[in-house]
């Protein structure tokens, strides 16, 4: 698996915590639904979860999760046996220590430095990493994750389960309403490096605390969110559509009024670094009578994510166009292909071979044009300062028309791509000649915010302006339909506009904005 494949299923899996987090009933059931959703979601094969008993005096087995095994079945009954003062067991180390502490093989020790060592060889178990789950500087439980072979540390997973350890002691926050700004100190500084964001939001509705991460999502930092008083109405929310969010539907709000936790919620927000998508997971912090004093808000930024996801479907709609395209108009040269063969085969004629030949030739061209629109609607990446005069005059001279005329009525420079501009122009500039006739007229210059083509052709009817940029569409005998179509994904490439209007001299003008 590929470092950001992990990194997605690392992000996946916190999320899936902090929302188990977020709805458990009570401190045991949170911490035995992030057990289960770390082994069901990772290669860990048996998880448990060690709690302080009344007395203060040991750990002691709350619960544990695994798959199927004889053996895995005996090691749970001798834990369930078992338990471990201070400093003794893995468990009762991580309980001193309060750090997460990795072993790569069980087995490998003296029995006094992992006391379970001989029904955990007889489970197959040999890797052993304990996790602490730190409430106001103490650890409150243990969390125990077991692999089937000797694995050397990986900080990555450290890290992880390190950020799991902090999500599931935000559940003991619910009991400790008063000694909440203590632990905040605590929890900004365990949570420096986790990759998602946590904003505090007090009984007012405004930002108390916010973690780097957190204030880096929002496009600002942590001094400006706290310097000022900010709340949910300060960053504008908005949903898949564009539209703005109300007030009241907000997550932070909602929490408020209802009580009960929000989780899984994607919202676009305009912030000063520019528009991000994130993932909100919202839990109330309550006092002894109900009433919801802060909320605590787990953000992640998934504008990437977002932006694939719009782009592979973006990419599937262009296949399927492709698709359409392609199969509506290779099947008339492909009939007359077909026919012109049959007819060949009992007369074979110079006039029978050259249709084949020839519809044979119309397949090439439409099949070079499909290809080259694929080509075209990759996203420009890099760019260079090019004059349109200069590029206009390349494209004239690639297509050589012998009898049109093109006039270049202004310059200007433009950031692009100069081998995708050309031809943009020259499809630009095929399409005046194939419409307007073998002696048309084209001009071509500078407008205010971009440039313009046109032509004094026949001109196009307003009610087909939109339609000429789609694949396939020609109201000529010999063009493909996909000219003015590969235009518009080298536009559309580029983040430009391109929209066909009047000509100052009769036929067409296509008026492209570059932004």
């Amino acid at each position: 698996m590929s470092t950001g494949a992990k990194k997605v299923r690392d992000y996946e899996l916190l999320h899936e915590v902090a929302q188990a987090v977020a709805d458990a009933d009570s401190f045991e059931t949170a911490l035995s639904e992030t057990i289960e959703l770390v082994c069901q979601s990772t290669e860990w094969v048996y998880g448990e979860v060690w709690t302080v008993n009344s007395a203060g005096t040991e750990l002691v087995p709350s619960d544990s999760w695994y798959g199927s095994g004889e053996g895995l079945e005996t090691f749970r009954r001798v834990t369930e046996k078992t338990s471990f003062p201070r400093k003794v067991g893995l468990p009762g180390r991580v309980w001193d220590t309060g750090e997460v502490e990795w072993l790569q093989d069980v087995s490998a020790g003296p029995p006094s430095y992992f006391v379970r060592s001989a029904p955990a060889k007889a489970a197959g178990l040999r890797t052993a990493v304990g996790v602490p789950i730190i409430d106001m500087d103490e650890v409150i439980a243990v969390l125990a994750f077991f692999l089937g072979e000797p694995k050397p540390t990986d900080e990555r997973w450290v890290s992880l389960v390190s950020t799991i350890g902090i999500l599931g002691g935000l559940y003991a926050r619910k009991e400790h309403v008063v000694e909440l700004e203590a632990e905040r100190e605590d929890l900004e500084e365990r949570i420096e490096a986790s990759p998602i964001g946590v904003l505090v939001y007090d009984a007012s509705g405004q930002i108390v605390d916010v973690n780097p991460q957190g204030a880096d999502i929002l496009g600002s930092d942590v001094d400006d969110l706290l310097s000022e008083r900010h709340d949910e109405q300060t960053f504008e929310f908005f949903d898949i559509d564009g539209e703005r969010i109300a007030t009241e539907d907000l997550p932070v709000a909602r929490v408020f009024e209802t009580g009960s936790p929000v989780r899984g919620v994607q919202l676009g927000v305009s912030t000063p670094k520019g528009e991000r998508w994130v993932l909100l997971n919202a839990a109330p912090v309550s006092d002894d009578s109900g009433a919801v004093q802060e909320v605590v808000v787990v953000v992640e930024d998934m504008t990437s994510r977002y932006s694939w996801e719009q782009e592979i479907a973006r990419q599937n709609e262009r296949l399927s166009q492709f698709a359409n395209a392609v199969s509506h108009d290779l099947r008339t040269p492909l009939t007359t292909a077909g026919a012109a063969l049959a007819l060949a085969r009992e007369d074979p004629s110079k006039e029978n071979f050259d249709r084949v030949e020839s519809a044979l030739l119309r397949m090439e061209i439409i099949i070079d044009d499909v290809l080259q629109l694929a080509r075209e609607g990759r996203k420009v990446i890099a760019t260079d300062s090019v004059s349109l005069a200069s590029v206009a005059g390349q494209a004239w001279e690639s297509i050589s028309p012998p009898d049109a005329t093109l006039e270049v009525v202004g310059d200007m420079t433009i950031q692009a791509d100069q081998e995708r501009l050309q031809r943009l122009l020259e499809n630009m500039f095929r399409n005046s000649i194939e419409h307007g006739g073998p002696t048309v007229t084209i001009r071509t210059g500078r407008m205010d915010g971009g440039f313009f083509v046109e032509d004094d052709g026949p001109g196009i009817p307003t009610n087909e302006r939109e339609q000429v940029f789609e694949m396939g569409y020609t109201t000529g005998d010999s063009g493909t339909g996909f000219g003015l179509a590969i235009v518009r994904e080298i536009v559309n490439a580029h983040d430009w506009e391109i929209r066909g209007t009047d000509s100052t001299i009769g036929g067409i003008r296509f008026e492209v904005r570059v932004r």
